[in-house]
Formats: structure tokens, sequence, C-alpha cells
């Protein structure tokens, strides 16, 4: 998100090597109040304490093992 005094953008990955650039007002804004409200209600992993960092890296690694998961499941299901 590119916020400035004249306008508001945001490049969202449209192939690997390209970004889609998003300059439509009412969508910026809405995505700007998205991220103004993501951020309030983030911490910093730095100067958050052993709790949620713990329970941040478990959530991340829970999601990892379950994506491998599918992967596999998927991967066997193809030679059905």
């Amino acid at each position: 998100m590119i916020v400035t005094p004249a306008q508001k953008a945001f490049f969202t990955p449209f192939t690997v090597l390209s970004y889609f650039k998003i300059e439509n007002k009412v969508t910026c804004d809405m995505m700007h109040e998205f991220l103004n409200k993501q951020m309030a209600n983030s911490k910093l992993l730095a100067t958050a304490g052993e709790k949620d960092r713990a329970l941040f890296f478990k959530t991340i690694h829970n999601k990892i093992s379950l994506t491998k998961e599918r992967i596999n499941l998927d991967y066997k299901m193809n030679f059905l």
C-alpha cells in the first residue's frame, strides 16, 4: 500500500514477475482501512512475551504441517 498526499495505490501479485496496480479510490480506501485495523490489532514479535511467540510459531508450524499433508494427499490421489 502506497499513500501519498495526492492518492493511494496498492499492488497485488499478478504473475511471478509482475504486479497489478490498483488505484481505484474506493478500493484503496477499503484496503487502507483494513491494513490500519490489522496493524492496530497486531503485536511485534520482538516485544511480545514468550507465550505470544510460542503461540505464533505453534500456529505457523500447524499450518505448514496441514499444508504438507494436503499436498501429500493430493499427490497420492493423482495416482488413483
